[in-house]
């Protein structure tokens, strides 16, 4: 069996302008930056907000703002990130904890093209669509230094209300807002508690002096369900998804056929992220494991096989959704 590489494929949600995605749940890489001024970073939040609560920088591509504009509809943001593997593949041991992040700064794509994506789209330079900077000054420092292994991982992201991260707490003001007088934009939970309207605003164009955030963009389908704290598809109207579990594999062609290779089978991942001689693989809370095709196939309780690869939701039990002549479908485990 060979595991040497790791295919990357994302969830995400995309904005109708300049190429600007959102980044709602997937799987990342990750690198970690210094700052120890806790201050003048793109969202130009309050520098309590760094030192209440761990802190990161986001991808442009998903941070909603180009290089040296300031903020962008992701400032303020919060992400459950649960490290797994490091960016060229290797298990890491021990897994660290998973860490909810706020976003405090931008991770550029100009003068950081190798790590982070930009709005024209693509991977960067280590195959991923989407990337995450660890500010290990945050939080006091010294346990995200003992957490961070080594100069780069990888992990799985998820979009989470803000109230899941650490520095969260009732005195909203300490933490919300922006440093001084000076021009930001840092919500304290965006599209959650507040009105999607107060969220920040992405430039309209990368020409001239970054605008002012009355003068930006407004995102209009930001990924929170009415009343809820998980990211939503942004879907045709008529289809409606079902979250279901598996069964767990028994005898037959259900049976674990990774058990004689030392490897655990997928009690509910479908994510193919290697497949060798022996089947095809995918990862669970940080460990491979065998998918069993039986679990996996389509139709699925009435739902047939998109012939596309577009993810439009992932729901609770592993499989990925896609939408095709406005009816929901499963997408193939080649995709």
């Amino acid at each position: 069996m060979r595991l040497s590489t790791i295919t990357i494929l994302t969830s995400s949600l995309f904005s109708s302008a300049f190429a600007w995605k959102w980044a709602s749940k997937g799987v990342a890489s990750m690198t970690w930056y210094t700052d120890y001024s806790h201050e003048n970073l793109a969202c130009n939040c309050k520098p309590n907000a760094m030192v209440v609560g761990p802190t990161v920088a986001l991808a442009e591509v998903a941070y909603g703002a180009f290089d040296h504009f300031g903020s962008g509809p992701a400032c303020g943001l919060c992400y459950r990130l649960s490290p797994f593997a490091t960016a060229d593949g290797t298990p890491l041991s021990p897994i660290p904890e998973p860490i909810v992040f706020r976003v405090t700064d931008e991770c550029p794509h100009q003068s950081n093209a190798e790590w982070c994506p930009g709005p024209e789209g693509g991977k960067n330079a280590h195959g991923f669509e989407n990337h995450f900077d660890v500010n290990l000054d945050s939080w006091g420092g010294e346990r995200l230094r003992k957490w961070f292994q080594g100069g780069h991982m990888q992990a799985n992201y998820e979009l989470v209300s803000c109230e899941e991260w650490p520095g969260w707490s009732d005195d909203v003001s300490s933490f919300s807002g922006t440093n001084g007088n000076s021009w930001g934009c840092c919500p304290a939970n965006p599209g959650l508690l507040e009105n999607k309207k107060t969220m920040c605003g992405s430039p309209k164009s990368s020409e001239g002096a970054p605008p002012p955030e009355g003068k930006r963009v407004k995102p209009t389908d930001f990924p929170w369900l009415t009343g809820g704290s998980s990211p939503a598809p942004s879907t045709p109207s008529n289809p409606t998804t079902t979250t279901t579990k598996k069964q767990e594999p028994s005898t037959g062609s259900n049976s674990c056929w990774a058990s004689k290779l030392g490897y655990k089978c997928c009690k509910s991942s479908c994510q193919v992220f290697e497949t060798d001689g022996d089947g095809q693989w995918s990862v669970e809370n940080g460990e491979w494991c065998g998918i069993i095709q039986s679990n996996c196939s389509c139709p699925f309780d009435g739902y047939n096989c998109c012939n596309n690869c577009d993810v439009i939701e992932v729901t609770e039990d592993g499989r990925r959704w896609g939408v095709e002549n406005n009816q929901w479908c499963i997408l193939k485990g080649s995709c």
